[in-house]
């Protein structure tokens, strides 16, 4: 089971946030040791600019980070930068320099040190903690102006909402060279439409949430057929939404999703994706219970 990945994404943009803020706190206090990928609407923090020595900082050199419209050594656009916690690490260009946050500083900046060094590249990604924010657009399948606002960029992960058809999924590929683009399953769809779907995705993932809304009852066997189906054409495949939710407000996850999330884990499933209320005590018994079926 190792490389499973967890995924938390709020419903709202400050929802999410706040899930980020909890997990950066689980990864650091050794609650939960695996990744942990965090949902963001739009694009991934990046470093948008860098002033002076922020360009290439020293082993041990102190940098001041400031909020969106601030002066600093360097700027994340993006960030949510005064969410930001003591402790917590921010990798730069895939761990090329690392950066551990010291203390938080005036008008929602925090100040930095160096802890592995070496040149800061502009438009490079940031992650956090561990925590690698993933770049999900979310894109529905009967939009007119499909990939209007996405044409000059690339090599984003894109989500095509209620696929019906491979149509979809050609036009997006079609309209978004560069970019991996992801299938959202998340309505009935027949076994020979699904087969022709994944011919034309390099990754599914599975909206349990609508889907429930259609199928009812048949929930759990209609998401593992999809499963199975993605696992035989050699896709990777995401669940989501509709796991552990009895935590909500119960201390222990029922049978039925335990069983449902050992069947997904055995059977190949490279992510969870939970959400939720984004309080802190429901999002620790989520994950705690992920991390269970890990031992």
């Amino acid at each position: 089971m190792t490389g499973i990945r967890i995924i938390a994404k709020g419903r709202t943009s400050d929802e999410t946030e706040r899930l980020a803020v909890h997990a950066i706190a689980l990864r650091e206090s050794g609650v939960f040791p695996g990744p942990i990928w965090i949902d963001l609407p739009g694009r991934r923090p990046r470093i948008s600019s860098v002033v002076g020595e922020g360009a290439n900082p020293r082993q041990g050199q102190l940098l001041t980070i400031p909020a969106p419209g601030g002066s600093g050594a360097m700027q994340v656009d993006s960030l949510g930068i005064e969410s930001l916690e003591p402790s917590s690490i921010l990798s730069i260009a895939d761990g090329a320099v690392l950066l551990e946050v010291i203390e938080r500083a005036e008008q929602g900046a925090v100040l930095c040190k160096s802890v592995r060094s070496g040149a800061v590249p502009v438009g490079r990604s940031v992650a956090i903690a561990g925590i690698a924010w993933r770049d999900y657009f979310f894109i529905s399948s009967d939009d007119a102006h499909l990939g209007h606002n996405l044409a000059s960029v690339a090599n984003l992960e894109i989500v095509i909402s209620w696929v019906s058809t491979s149509n979809h999924m050609q036009e997006a590929k079609r309209k978004l060279p560069g970019n991996r683009i992801i299938a959202k399953l998340e309505t009935r769809i027949s076994p020979n439409a699904l087969i022709n779907i994944l011919r034309h995705s390099q990754s599914v993932l599975i909206g349990r949430s609508d889907l429930a809304a259609e199928v009812g009852d048949e929930l759990d066997s209609l998401t593992r057929r999809y499963v199975q189906s993605a696992k035989a054409a050699n896709i990777e495949v995401a669940v989501g939404s509709v796991l552990f939710d009895s935590l909500e407000s119960a201390e222990r996850p029922s049978a039925s999703e335990i069983g449902n999330a050992i069947w997904f884990l055995e059977n190949g499933v490279s992510a969870l994706l939970i959400g939720g209320s984004g309080a802190p005590a429901p999002l620790l018994r989520k994950f705690l219970a992920i991390r269970e079926l890990f031992r």
